[in-house]
């Protein structure tokens, strides 16, 4: 049986511009790396690095009227965070914007059974819907100890006030994105995937003198791994 195509990468040509060998990698075309797997994680490890993350689940939940979302997510994840904060549970994060709004992302093997829980609680809460923001919201990640300066420069805030755990509405050079703080040297960046390629760009060009480099999945995974074993969550 024939594999299905992968998704293009809303930052395709972004990539390609700077170097990047793509791979199909859980059903989207992404970076493997751009060159020099080793020195992008020396990147991550001493500056940031700017990785593509189309391939991780990111779904939003609304609902009509109060107290059903509140109620599915308290069942779910064990307890509701408030507004601009973020828990982690269930191998998701929820990331609540208002009392009837909710971001969850999730990493890409725990996608399908994050989605089919969420649909299995949805038929319990008839108020409350999910849309699946693969198409229309594009991911990326910054990873290292300059990922909030960055952060900070692009959306004129202090870096002091990207909190990690923190779901906060910013605006990069005035393009809307919400950023996820996951942890000091780790956020995730979220944006309408019509401006997807101009945000990248935007965060290269001010990354550049933090020493930002563009870093792939070899990369990626690595850095990943080494933090979550230095700081369990």
């Amino acid at each position: 049986m024939t594999e299905p195509s992968p998704n293009p990468s809303p930052f395709a040509a972004a990539l390609a511009r700077a170097g990047a060998i793509m791979v199909a990698h859980d059903g989207w075309e992404t970076a493997a790396d751009f060159g020099s797997p080793a020195g992008e994680l020396a990147v991550c490890e001493t500056s940031v690095g700017l990785t593509d993350r189309s391939s991780m689940g990111r779904f939003e939940l609304r609902e009509q009227r109060g107290g059903q979302l509140a109620q599915l997510v308290g069942a779910v994840a064990g307890s509701v965070p408030s507004p601009g904060s973020a828990v982690l549970a269930r191998e998701a994060w929820w990331c609540p914007q208002s009392a009837d709004r909710m971001t969850v992302l999730c990493e890409p093997e725990t996608r399908s059974d994050v989605a089919g829980l969420l649909e299995a609680r949805l038929a319990a809460a008839p108020s409350a819907a999910m849309e699946d923001l693969a198409d229309r919201a594009a991911a990326l990640a910054l990873l290292g100890p300059a990922t909030r300066t960055l952060l900070g420069q692009v959306a004129g805030v202090e870096p002091v006030s990207l909190a990690e755990r923190s779901f906060t509405e910013l605006l990069a050079e005035g393009i809307p994105v919400t950023v996820l703080v996951e942890t000091a040297v780790f956020a995730v960046a979220l944006v309408e995937s019509s401006r997807a390629e101009e945000l990248w760009n935007v965060l290269e060009r001010a990354g550049r003198p933090l020493g930002l480099s563009c870093v792939g999945l070899d990369a990626f995974h690595r850095f990943s791994l080494a933090e979550r074993y230095a700081h369990p969550r």
